[in-house]
Formats: C-alpha cells, sequence, structure tokens
C-alpha cells in the first residue's frame, strides 16, 4: 500500500514518539493535523501544531520516491498555509526520506535575481534507509517499532527479527490494547513496503500470528492490490493484481469499488489527479467501460492520454 497512508496514520496515533525522534524538544506539546491545500487541491502530510500556545508549528513530508521538486511542493503549500491560517510563527520544516537516493534526487529551492541570492529553502533532513535499528532502539521507545523495517537492514534480516519485534510490542505493560494492534498493522504494512511478493499469511506469521485482515492498515492493503495481489502473492505488484481482479470479474456488480480501484491507480502512477478526471471517472455506470478503462489505464504514460480516452 501506499506509505503515504501508513506514515500519515503512524503520526497521528504516536506523535510524542515521531517528534521525539525529530529531535523535538517539547514534543508532548504538539497536535497533528492535515492541512488542504484549496488553491491546488493538495493534502500535506502532517502538521504538528504547538499546543501550548506559542505560535509555532512542525511541518513534515514523507517521501518514498525520486522527486527533484519535494522542496519545491513543501514550499509552496508552508506558504498557502501561513496565508489561509494567518500564520506568522515559528515554523520547522522536515522531511523524512526513505531511501539515500530520494535525498539526493532532491534540488535545494535556491534561487537568484541579478546576481543576488532572494529565496534559499531546505527543510531538516532524517533518512531511514541510513539509520540502523540499534540507533532507533537508543530512544528506547516502543512506538518506534514499526519504523524498524525501514532502517538499514536487510530483507532476510527483517524476517528474522519481525517475530521479536511483534513480541516486544504484543508483551508491552504499558501499551492498551487498541495501542498493540494499531503498532502491529504499521509493522505489518512497513513490512509490506520492504519485502515484495509477500502472502498476507507471510505477513502475520512474521508477527506471530496477529492478523493483517483484521485491522484498517491490514483491509487497505487487501483493497489495494490486494484482493488478488497481496492475497496471492502480489508477484507483480498492485498493476498485476488489478489485472488479474479484472480478468476474475471483480468489477461485476461493484461500481463503487471498481471506481475507487481505478482513481487509486491513478494516483498511484501519477500523483494528484485533477477533480474533473475523477468526477468524470466516477460517473460512469457502464460496467463494461469501467473494466476497459480499468485496462486501458494500466499502459498510460501521462494524464494526456488518459483525457483522450475520456473523451
Amino acid at each position: 500500500m501506499a506509505t503515504d497512508k501508513l506514515f500519515h496514520q503512524y503520526s497521528i496515533q504516536f506523535t510524542p514518539s515521531l517528534l521525539r525522534f525529530l529531535e523535538i524538544e517539547d514534543y508532548k506539546a504538539y497536535k497533528a493535523i492535515s492541512f488542504s491545500l484549496k488553491h491546488i487541491e493538495k493534502r500535506s502530510d502532517i502538521i504538528f501544531e504547538h499546543q501550548g500556545g506559542l505560535e509555532r508549528i512542525i511541518w513534515l513530508e514523507f517521501q518514498g520516491y525520486e522527486d527533484k521538486f519535494i522542496y519545491h511542493r513543501m514550499l509552496t503549500g508552508i506558504m498557502l498555509y501561513c496565508q489561509e491560517r494567518s500564520f506568522f510563527g515559528e515554523l520547522l520544516p522536515v522531511v523524512i526520506f526513505l531511501e539515500h537516493t530520494n535525498q539526493m534526487s532532491a534540488r535545494q529551492v535556491d534561487y537568484h535575481f541579478k546576481g543576488k541570492k532572494t529565496l534559499f529553502f531546505l527543510p531538516q533532513v532524517k533518512t531511514l534507509s541510513k539509520l540502523s535499528v540499534n540507533e532507533l532502539k537508543r530512544f528506547k521507545d516502543i512506538h518506534l517499532i514499526p519504523l524498524y523495517p525501514l532502517c538499514d537492514i536487510q530483507v532476510e534480516d527483517i524476517k528474522k527479527q519481525a517475530p521479536a519485534w511483534s513480541d516486544s510490542v504484543k508483551n508491552s505493560r504499558q501499551l492498551q490494547t487498541e495501542d498493540k494492534a494499531n503498532l502491529l498493522a504499521l509493522l505489518g504494512g512497513f513490512i509490506a513496503h520492504r519485502i515484495k511478493n509477500l502472502k498476507l499469511n507471510d505477513i502475520n506469521k512474521m508477527l506471530g500470528g496477529f492478523k493483517m485482515e483484521d485491522t484498517q492498515v491490514g483491509k487497505d492493503l487487501i483493497e489495494k492490490g490486494l484482493e488478488q495481489g497481496l492475497e496471492q502473492g502480489l508477484e507483480q505488484g498492485l498493476e498485476q493484481g488489478l489485472r488479474k481482479g479484472l480478468q476474475q470479474g471483480i468489477f461485476q456488480g461493484k461500481q463503487l469499488k471498481a471506481h475507487q480501484i481505478i482513481l487509486q491507480l491513478l494516483v498511484h502512477k501519477f500523483g494528484v489527479i485533477p477533480e474533473d478526471i475523477t468526477n468524470h471517472i466516477n460517473s460512469i455506470n457502464d460496467e463494461s467501460k469501467l473494466d476497459d478503462l480499468a485496462v486501458k489505464i494500466l499502459d498510460l504514460t501521462n494524464l494526456d492520454q488518459l483525457k483522450e480516452i475520456l473523451n
């Protein structure tokens, strides 16, 4: 599943642990929100607003792929937030990269006018793939366990150590039952991100029999590739899972699900989808047209091709 959704859920539920990892001294003083950027219909990852009366926010973005304009988009979002909220306080921008290559591809925002530097923007950066599991363990915070699979650790070691990570969560006396389930589900989700070609049962076994399918994270995994992906191996990932689903007629009598899967696939391929395209797809009621559209989408390389198909 998309790691953005996993990180969003993780950030909302375990805010203090994440901010402590980011070395924020008053890490207990913030509330996590998500802010909709109305001008461009793009939702930020997570914003932590200080709850102690201070005009201070932490703007956090998670980046799981190479994007040289990540800092530019981040700055645009921050400026829109400040305008819409009339915010003039202290602001800390942070990017957590999953991979070092993602960080290296990001270009600094550094503009010059007539030889003079007029704008420079460079957020604080953390790169999970450069951290060892032991570096996270030094925080002695059980809420950081779901991030372990994203660190500098080999896939085979993840498979070996995952049961022990799961046991640490299950046996913790400081956690309520709901928190344990949330942590285990997020751990399973991030394991699925690192280790491809996993069946749902494989993840459950790594988590000591915990049933991912009984959690919202697990249901999201199943919905996203999922019915014909994770449960049958995710051999070829989301697109192959969708092809199998179409061949077996999973859309028959399920128009809403067809719309959802098509839109999820578009977001997976192209990022933010214009509202007019979303509305057009949602207006299609013919099942055969939905099936045909889903197959064609798999071969698209840009949104202009999609517009030609829809028109």
